[in-house]
């Protein structure tokens, strides 16, 4: 049961509830499913020439192309503001934080060392020059 059927007198159709998704949509995801909704309008009562069948198809559609871009994006901004210092000053904490970051980025082996060249602390470069 999902958190739509809860609430049958407010979405009792899933046209409805893709309405209702629509009205919440600003920016660049109101411009990414405009054409998808007027279709949902253009064919009310024919919902097989619908872009999403139902108001969660509506939902996840919109996280797969949304939710992931935020994410990499924080995870980025993160990396970019990363350095071995305060509560990232012991090397472990610091490892764990890149890693998981660039994991999140999807980077691969090479561009991991070039990012932690410019992250580490300054006595850590000392150490691994020498």
């Amino acid at each position: 049961m999902s958190r739509w059927d809860s609430y049958p007198g407010d979405f009792p159709t899933e046209r409805a509830k893709i309405n209702y998704i629509n009205t919440l949509l600003k920016g660049t995801a109101a411009a990414g499913v405009h054409n998808g909704i007027m279709k949902v309008f253009l064919n009310l009562t024919d919902p097989t020439k619908w872009p999403w069948a139902t108001g969660i198809k509506l939902l996840e559609h919109l996280t797969s192309k949304y939710a992931t871009l935020d994410i990499v994006a924080k995870a980025e901004r993160k990396l970019r503001d990363l350095l071995q210092t305060n509560k990232y000053a012991r090397f472990t904490n610091f490892l764990t934080e890149f890693v998981n970051l660039t994991d999140i980025c999807k980077w691969d082996n090479a561009s991991c060392v070039r990012g932690i060249e410019s992250c580490i602390s300054g006595k850590l470069k000392r150490a691994l020059a020498t």
